[in-house]
């Protein structure tokens, strides 16, 4: 079976570039609700995926969206030499607010906005199905990772920021 030409056109072509924005600014707006039991923590909110790198295709293609805790990190301080793990531990203190109950959160908001029948919990996402103009969408959530080559504490923010999103139990 040949392909036409004008299908082969079609295709090489960026997928719906408006719709895909459209839906990651109504998720980024639900994600972003000053009423949320999260928001006095440290958090940021960006696209990621083929939306996110401008390399959609054409044709039926969810947006990932990410939400960042920045309030909680883990690191490789571990794996560091014994001095530079103790200033860490000297800077550092344990978080008062944690992963779970930050996951919570967001699914509760996602809940709130889009309705328990759209919002589905996975193993490493929380998918929103598509409705109306809106793509479907998966959100991840996920905190910091912090790799360091070397602790200094006169630099404790030096590193290489990664993310951990745990899969669900």
């Amino acid at each position: 079976m040949a392909i036409s030409e004008s299908q082969l056109e079609t295709w090489a072509n960026q997928g719906s570039i408006t719709q895909s924005k459209n839906t990651y600014a109504t998720i980024k707006s639900a994600l972003d609700d000053a009423n949320s039991s999260y928001y006095e923590n440290s958090f940021d909110v960006f696209l990621q995926g083929s939306y996110g790198n401008d390399t959609n295709i054409y044709g039926e293609s969810d947006v990932d969206v990410v939400i960042r805790l920045d309030s909680i990190f883990r690191s490789n301080i571990t794996e560091r030499p014994t001095e530079e793990q103790e200033a860490y531990n000297r800077i550092f203190s344990d978080a008062t607010y944690s992963f779970d109950d930050f996951k919570a959160a967001v699914q509760a908001v996602l809940i709130k906005r889009f309705g328990t029948k759209l919002v589905k919990p996975g193993n490493k996402a929380i998918t929103i199905a598509v409705d109306g103009s809106r793509r479907s969408s998966d959100v991840v959530v996920c905190y910091q990772y912090r790799t360091y080559r070397q602790f200094d504490p006169q630099k404790p923010n030096d590193c290489t920021l990664g993310i951990i999103f745990p899969s669900a139990s």
